[in-house]
Protein backbone atom coordinates (compact mmCIF):
# COMPACT_ATOMS: atom_id res chain seq x y z
CA UNK A 1 0.00 0.00 0.00
CA UNK A 2 2.66 2.05 0.92
CA UNK A 3 4.25 1.87 -2.32
CA UNK A 4 1.22 2.80 -4.73
CA UNK A 5 1.14 5.99 -2.62
CA UNK A 6 4.51 6.57 -2.85
CA UNK A 7 4.15 6.05 -6.79
CA UNK A 8 1.10 8.25 -7.27
CA UNK A 9 3.45 11.14 -5.67
CA UNK A 10 5.98 10.67 -7.97
CA UNK A 11 3.71 11.19 -10.57
CA UNK A 12 2.36 13.99 -9.35
CA UNK A 13 5.20 15.63 -8.26
CA UNK A 14 7.88 14.28 -10.39
CA UNK A 15 6.35 13.73 -14.08
CA UNK A 16 5.31 17.58 -14.68
CA UNK A 17 8.75 18.90 -13.58
CA UNK A 18 10.59 16.27 -16.16
CA UNK A 19 7.41 16.71 -19.09
CA UNK A 20 7.94 20.09 -19.22
CA UNK A 21 10.57 21.52 -21.26
CA UNK A 22 12.99 24.54 -19.48
CA UNK A 23 14.92 27.45 -19.84
CA UNK A 24 18.60 27.90 -18.83
CA UNK A 25 17.57 29.95 -15.93
CA UNK A 26 15.36 27.14 -14.60
CA UNK A 27 11.83 28.88 -15.90
CA UNK A 28 9.52 26.66 -17.77
CA UNK A 29 9.26 27.53 -21.35
CA UNK A 30 5.43 28.16 -22.45
CA UNK A 31 4.17 25.73 -25.31
CA UNK A 32 1.31 28.09 -27.24
CA UNK A 33 1.68 30.30 -29.78
CA UNK A 34 2.68 33.70 -29.67
CA UNK A 35 -1.13 34.87 -29.33
CA UNK A 36 -0.16 38.70 -28.76
CA UNK A 37 -0.25 39.72 -32.27
CA UNK A 38 -3.13 37.88 -33.13
CA UNK A 39 -5.38 40.33 -30.47
CA UNK A 40 -3.46 43.19 -31.69
CA UNK A 41 -4.64 42.63 -34.95
CA UNK A 42 -8.44 41.37 -33.86
CA UNK A 43 -8.42 44.36 -31.42
CA UNK A 44 -11.05 47.14 -32.98
CA UNK A 45 -11.56 50.46 -30.66
CA UNK A 46 -14.63 51.84 -31.04
CA UNK A 47 -14.94 55.74 -30.58
CA UNK A 48 -16.00 56.65 -26.90
CA UNK A 49 -15.36 60.03 -25.82
CA UNK A 50 -15.93 58.91 -22.16
CA UNK A 51 -13.30 56.35 -22.09
CA UNK A 52 -10.92 58.95 -24.24
CA UNK A 53 -11.43 61.20 -21.01
CA UNK A 54 -10.84 58.63 -18.60
CA UNK A 55 -7.17 58.04 -20.12
CA UNK A 56 -6.65 61.51 -20.51
CA UNK A 57 -7.25 61.92 -16.53
CA UNK A 58 -4.36 58.79 -15.97
CA UNK A 59 -1.51 60.70 -18.64
CA UNK A 60 -2.10 63.78 -17.04
CA UNK A 61 -1.67 62.24 -13.67
CA UNK A 62 1.39 61.04 -14.97
CA UNK A 63 2.55 63.60 -16.62
CA UNK A 64 2.27 65.88 -13.40
CA UNK A 65 4.72 63.44 -11.85
CA UNK A 66 7.19 63.33 -14.62
CA UNK A 67 6.58 60.01 -15.49
CA UNK A 68 6.72 61.06 -19.52
CA UNK A 69 6.80 57.19 -21.06
CA UNK A 70 3.51 56.28 -18.62
CA UNK A 71 1.82 59.62 -19.74
CA UNK A 72 2.35 59.55 -23.57
CA UNK A 73 0.91 55.54 -23.36
CA UNK A 74 -2.64 57.43 -22.04
CA UNK A 75 -2.31 59.94 -24.53
CA UNK A 76 -1.74 57.07 -27.00
CA UNK A 77 -5.14 55.30 -25.89
CA UNK A 78 -7.17 58.42 -25.54
CA UNK A 79 -6.26 59.02 -29.10
CA UNK A 80 -7.69 55.69 -29.82
CA UNK A 81 -11.18 56.33 -28.15
CA UNK A 82 -11.03 59.79 -29.66
CA UNK A 83 -9.54 60.59 -32.88
CA UNK A 84 -10.85 63.89 -33.44
CA UNK A 85 -9.90 65.38 -30.11
CA UNK A 86 -6.75 67.75 -30.47
CA UNK A 87 -6.39 67.95 -26.57
CA UNK A 88 -5.18 64.50 -26.89
CA UNK A 89 -2.63 64.66 -29.83
CA UNK A 90 -1.30 68.12 -27.87
CA UNK A 91 -0.68 66.25 -24.79
CA UNK A 92 1.30 63.27 -26.63
CA UNK A 93 3.31 65.73 -28.41
CA UNK A 94 4.13 67.82 -25.05
CA UNK A 95 5.05 64.09 -23.41
CA UNK A 96 6.80 62.51 -26.47
CA UNK A 97 8.85 66.27 -26.75
CA UNK A 98 9.95 65.53 -23.06
CA UNK A 99 11.31 62.01 -23.65
CA UNK A 100 13.46 64.08 -26.23
CA UNK A 101 11.15 62.13 -29.17
CA UNK A 102 10.67 64.86 -31.38
CA UNK A 103 10.27 63.01 -34.25
CA UNK A 104 8.27 61.06 -33.13
CA UNK A 105 6.06 64.33 -32.06
CA UNK A 106 6.22 65.66 -35.25
CA UNK A 107 4.73 62.52 -36.77
CA UNK A 108 1.69 63.21 -34.26
CA UNK A 109 0.79 66.13 -35.51
CA UNK A 110 1.38 65.22 -39.54
CA UNK A 111 -1.51 62.13 -38.07
CA UNK A 112 -3.96 64.55 -36.53
CA UNK A 113 -4.05 65.92 -39.91
CA UNK A 114 -4.62 62.92 -41.88
CA UNK A 115 -7.36 61.92 -39.16
CA UNK A 116 -9.13 64.73 -39.04
CA UNK A 117 -8.44 66.72 -42.57
CA UNK A 118 -11.58 69.51 -42.42
CA UNK A 119 -10.98 70.24 -38.42
CA UNK A 120 -10.02 73.72 -37.59
CA UNK A 121 -7.59 73.34 -35.48
CA UNK A 122 -5.38 72.03 -38.35
CA UNK A 123 -3.27 74.97 -37.68
CA UNK A 124 -2.74 74.66 -34.30
CA UNK A 125 -0.98 71.06 -35.34
CA UNK A 126 1.12 72.93 -38.12
CA UNK A 127 2.31 75.30 -35.87
CA UNK A 128 3.09 72.92 -32.96
CA UNK A 129 4.68 70.89 -35.37
CA UNK A 130 7.03 73.62 -36.79
CA UNK A 131 7.73 74.65 -32.69
CA UNK A 132 9.03 71.07 -32.33
CA UNK A 133 11.55 70.81 -35.29
CA UNK A 134 12.96 74.57 -33.81
CA UNK A 135 13.43 72.55 -30.51
CA UNK A 136 14.72 69.12 -32.55
CA UNK A 137 17.49 71.58 -34.26
CA UNK A 138 18.11 73.54 -30.80
CA UNK A 139 18.85 70.12 -28.98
Amino acid sequence: MRIHIFLILCCLFFLPSIAQPRRPGGKPVLIRDDQTQQEEEEKVIIQNPAEAKRHMGVGDFYYKRQNYKAAAERYRTAIDYALDWYEAYDKLTKALARQGEYDAAIEVCSLFETNNPDSGEIEKARKRARKLEEERGRN
